[in-house]
């Protein structure tokens, strides 16, 4: 029983022997058979259209080696590497377009334009170099506001143990000192005041009743008593307190 429709001929005009399990040149696209699938083989088309340097074994008439297209390389493979833009043969260490100056990665580096050039050249002029001086908007105002509280987050002393959405970051002024902070705003400031006596080496003796009391006061020089937690103290509209804002820490 015949079957017309199974396997496939050899495409190499001097064998033309029915293969049931082909293999296809991954060059010319054409179906051979096992004796014939390799490039050099069938004496591929597409050979003629790639710079191969062969070195050829006379004794098998088989390829022994196809030599690096780079003058300064002495690389070498057992199988042809071809590079897809420029049709050259490379060894393995300079196989992609950069790594042997392709032409066509070359002209594309001319032919690229910087976001600057693209937008000049749609408006038809050149931006100014020149950046502008003061204020810019309300964006400008808020990225500086953002660079500052991030800033503030990144040197902040505080307990570790507080977590971090609990936190809220202020700058503390202490004498001639500014200490960035950030405490629990389950906090009272009463136990506020204990852990920057500790931070900062105050003397507290906030328990002794004739000695001077560590207070804390906000931005008008009010004092805010120590019963208060934080977050009473940063919603009430009777103290000037605010995240990333400034507390004061005196003796009275």
């Amino acid at each position: 029983m015949e079957f017309p429709d199974l396997g496939s001929q050899c495409a190499f005009l001097d064998c033309k022997q029915l293969d049931f399990l082909p293999v296809e040149c991954n060059k010319c696209k054409l179906l051979f058979c096992t004796n014939h699938s390799v490039d050099y083989q069938h004496n591929c088309s597409q050979l003629n259209k790639v710079s191969h340097i062969v070195e050829w074994n006379e004794a098998s008439g088989s390829p022994k080696s196809y030599k690096c297209f780079l003058s300064n390389c002495r690389g070498r493979e057992l199988t042809p590497v071809v590079c897809e833009k420029c049709v050259k043969q490379f060894c393995l260490k300079h196989r992609l377009p950069h790594d042997h100056s392709c032409p066509s990665v070359q002209k594309v580096l001319t032919n690229s334009l910087t976001p600057k050039e693209k937008v000049a050249k749609i408006i038809g002029k050149e931006l100014s170099k020149e950046k502008p001086s003061g204020r810019t908007g309300r964006r400008s105002t808020n990225t500086s506001s953002k660079v500052v509280e991030m800033k503030l987050k990144m040197k902040a002393k505080g307990e570790s143990k507080v977590p971090v959405i609990e936190r809220t970051y202020v700058n503390v002024h202490v004498a001639d000192e500014t200490i960035p902070m950030f405490f629990s705003h389950e906090h009272t400031i009463g136990k506020i005041i204990d852990l920057l006596a500790k931070e900062c080496s105050l003397k507290n003796e906030n328990h002794v009743t004739k000695s001077p009391k560590i207070r804390i006061f906000d931005g008008n020089n009010v004092i805010i008593p120590t019963d208060l937690k934080l977050s009473e103290v940063l919603s009430s509209s009777a103290y000037d307190v605010i995240k990333f804002g400034d507390i004061f820490v005196k003796y009275i």
